[in-house]
C-alpha cells in the first residue's frame, strides 16, 4: 500500500500501514536441534511416578542402594571387566599395527640399502674382516640384491683374486672394494 503524504494534512485511521502478519503471530523459530529433539522424542524417559515436589536424591551410598538395583557390585564388576577388555583390544590391535608398519618399514630400507655379504673368502679377512663369517654393507644403489655369496664367484686371476671378485661383482664391486660402508660383522665361533 502506497502512502501518499500531502500538505498539512495527516491521513486517517483507516490507511495507517499495519505490521506484517509474521510480527502480528510470532511462531518460534525451528532449527535443526529442534528437529533432532523431535526426532528422538520416542527415546524420551517416561515421567516419574510420585510426588514431583519430593526431593531427588541424586548420589546414593552403595547401603542406601535397594536391592533390585541395577547398579549391583556384580554387575559393575562385569562392566568394568568388558571395559577393561575393550581397552586391552584396543591397545593390542594400536600395538600391532604399530609393530607391522615398523618391520615393514624396516623390511623395505633393508631391501633398499643393505646387503649382506656372506662366505667371505681368506684373502677378504683383513683388518675389520678378520675371522669374519659375513657382514652387513650399505649399498652404494638402491633396491638391489640384499645377499651376496662370495663362495659362489670362481677366482679367475690368482695374483690378484679381489679384483677378479671385484669385476665378477661388476656394478655391485662396491660390497668388497669399500669397507668404509660395512655396518656390522658376524664372527666365526671357535670352540
Amino acid at each position: 500500500m502506497i502512502l501518499m503524504e500531502t500538505e498539512g494534512v495527516e491521513p486517517p485511521d483507516a490507511i495507517l500501514p499495519q505490521a506484517s502478519r509474521r510480527q502480528r503471530h510470532p511462531k518460534p523459530r525451528y532449527g535443526l536441534k529442534d528437529a533432532v529433539r523431535w526426532l528422538l522424542r520416542p527415546f524420551e524417559l517416561a515421567p516419574r511416578k510420585g510426588d514431583a515436589a519430593e526431593p531427588r536424591v541424586v548420589y546414593l551410598r552403595p547401603a542406601q542402594l535397594p536391592d533390585t538395583s541395577r547398579y549391583r557390585a556384580r554387575r559393575r564388576v562385569r562392566r568394568l571387566r568388558l571395559r577393561r577388555r575393550l581397552i586391552a583390544i584396543l591397545w593390542g590391535k594400536r600395538i600391532g599395527y604399530t609393530l607391522a608398519i615398523t618391520v615393514s618399514l624396516g623390511l623395505l630400507i633393508f631391501w633398499a640399502k643393505l646387503a649382506v655379504v656372506y662366505n667371505v673368502p681368506n684373502y677378504l679377512q683383513v683388518g675389520t674382516l678378520s675371522q669374519a663369517r659375513a657382514y652387513l654393507v650399505m649399498k652404494s644403489w638402491w633396491f638391489g640384491p640384499t645377499s651376496f655369496n662370495l663362495a659362489a664367484y670362481q677366482v679367475t686371476n690368482p695374483l690378484n683374486p679381489l679384483q677378479s671378485l671385484a669385476t665378477q661383482l661388476s656394478r655391485y664391486q662396491d660390497v668388497v672394494t669399500n669397507p668404509q660402508e660395512i655396518l656390522y660383522v658376524f664372527i666365526k665361533r671357535t670352540l
